[in-house]
């Protein structure tokens, strides 16, 4: 692959979308997280056909989309599609002091504030504290990280 195309191949996610076949007016409905790679897409469609029964006479048509990183909305986890949550440059500090695992801090700061996903992130967050880091939900509300785990669906 020539390095132009990797680079542009890189602006992309991928994730698998289940489509109605006899129904040209249905949308496509996302079935999984988001993928860094096609390949990995592709590994994770031919688990998703095996374990639900796809093959080429079904009802349904699993494929794998692309999307501009870009057009992604940026209130959801890409790994989990849980809505994110914010904290402080304070919090992270407090947290980072602690030396934890974090994998969905944003790469930079808007205004202050670094999104996270209180699910995947959950234990940088403080779930297993009595009292966890203050983070700010998607309508503004500060509170601490305990008083958001009962919205939290870390089963699905």
């Amino acid at each position: 692959m020539s390095k132009k195309l990797k680079t542009h191949h890189q602006n992309f996610v991928f994730y698998l979308a289940l489509r109605d076949l006899f129904d040209w007016g249905s949308k496509a409905v996302r079935v999984s997280g988001y993928f860094d790679s096609e390949e990995e897409a592709q590994d994770a469609a031919r688990a998703y056909r095996l374990e639900n029964n796809i093959d080429k006479n079904s009802l349904s048509r699993l494929d794998v989309v692309a999307q501009a990183k870009d057009d992604l909305p940026s209130s959801l986890c890409m790994t989990c599609d849980s809505q994110l949550v914010e904290i402080s440059n304070q919090t992270l500090k407090d947290i980072k002091a602690l030396k934890p695992n974090i994998s969905t801090l944003s790469a930079k700061a808007t205004k202050g504030w670094w999104k996270i996903c209180p699910l995947c992130d959950a234990y940088a967050l403080g779930i297993e504290f009595e009292e966890g880091f203050p983070v700010r939900t998607q309508d503004g509300r500060i509170i601490n990280f305990q008083e958001l785990v009962p919205e939290l669906d870390f089963y699905s």
